[in-house]
């Protein structure tokens, strides 16, 4: 067993299924949208703010993941105009982008929260919209960005780990992306559902560019896709639509050294024997019961050979700091000790993250006798 190790060695070590010194904890730091020129007057937000508890936790190991600015690839669509104003209404900020095309013109509004958005207007509106989504879609245009990623690996230290996401699995993008909202979705799967394909297919070719230039980019850890839900998804349909781009990117990644996860954070009960079979090596972001379909304990036994990265359940940081020792005791045993990590990949009460984030870093020491 390695002992004495960096935060990101921790975390890589698990990654590559070797022994280690205890558990990794990390955290998603930057919030995902804070730097896009969607909300460029926003500022930086992060899930683990500067102070004394944070340093605290860094010198007892816990790793930070960068998750959007330093990605290995860049996109641009040199055809659309982008346009965002930000304004205030009745004390909230809101954001209004207008995408301006050859073909037409479409906008997007989204009220900006602590640590997440919620969109009042998604890009979508009428059948009449397909032509010029359609031409955004196909303006997309990848480039490398691997001087900046290799800049940031060093400029970060050992104690974060830059992660490179491959962005929404191509029918997710039209569910969970800026195109359309999940109810207009539906609608249109039974009424139009060719014209959903054919922005599919354009998003294929798109998302082939990201997995050959990500390859060869320096970043190691690479994750694709999430909030795949059954509800909307039938396990046949997520076969269909979802399985052979997660294996077409694993067998690219694979053969250049990289590991792959996919963020399964929501109900995963009705996909648990598709997920075994997956050539991907990462469940990133399983959020155990209470907060989905899943214990613990069923996870390990359906994916005994799979890294599985949870998200410590959201409702569960406002316990008292007793019980989250309890459930972090809990989740190492259902679960561990190899081939866990244990996560936060969702927003926590701003008023909770010292109590509750010190409360599993206690947990994981005392249960691998950590002295300090």
């Amino acid at each position: 067993m390695t002992l004495n190790l960096t935060p990101r060695k921790r975390v890589e070590l698990v990654l590559q299924k070797k022994p280690v010194d205890k558990v990794p904890f990390t955290s998603f730091n930057t919030f995902w949208l804070a730097p896009s020129v969607a909300n460029p007057a926003m500022p930086l937000q992060r899930w683990v703010p500067q102070c004394s508890t944070e340093r605290d936790l860094r010198n007892r190991g816990l790793c930070l993941l960068d998750i959007v600015n330093f990605l290995g690839y860049g996109t641009d669509r040199p055809n659309v105009k982008v346009k965002s104003n930000v304004y205030d209404k009745n004390g909230k900020i809101f954001i209004r982008t207008d995408y301006e095309t050859p073909v037409g013109n479409l906008y997007e509004i989204k009220e900006m929260g602590y640590l997440t958005i919620w969109w009042h207007k998604k890009l979508f509106s009428t059948p009449e919209d397909y032509k010029i989504l359609m031409y955004i879609i196909k303006d997309t245009k990848v480039f490398p960005a691997y001087e900046a990623a290799e800049k940031a690996m060093i400029d970060y230290g050992e104690d974060w780990l830059l992660r490179c996401d491959l962005g929404f699995e191509p029918l997710q993008d039209l569910i969970s992306g800026e195109y359309m909202s999940t109810e207009n979705f539906c609608i249109q799967w039974m009424d139009n559902r060719d014209e959903l394909l054919k922005m599919y297919e354009a998003l294929i070719d798109i998302r082939r560019q990201i997995y050959k230039i990500v390859a060869e980019s320096p970043l190691y850890f690479i994750t694709y896709g999430g909030n795949v839900h059954p509800k909307i998804i039938s396990p046949e349909n997520f076969k269909k639509y979802y399985v052979p781009h997660y294996e077409e990117a694993a067998e690219i990644l694979h053969k250049k050294g990289k590991v792959l996860g996919v963020h399964f954070d929501a109900d995963t009960a009705a996909y648990k024997d598709i997920i075994a079979d997956l050539s991907i090596d990462i469940i990133e972001a399983f959020t155990p019961y209470p907060d989905t379909d899943m214990t613990m304990k069923e996870a390990r036994q359906a994916w005994p050979d799979k890294i599985i990265w949870i998200n410590f359940p959201s409702s569960q940081h406002l316990q008292p700091k007793e019980k989250i020792e309890e459930i972090t005791e809990q989740i190492i045993d259902d679960g561990g000790p190899e081939a866990l990590l244990i996560g936060i990949t969702d927003d926590v009460p701003e008023f909770r993250w010292k109590e509750s984030f010190t409360a599993i870093m206690d947990a994981i020491d005392r249960k691998f006798n950590i002295k300090y």
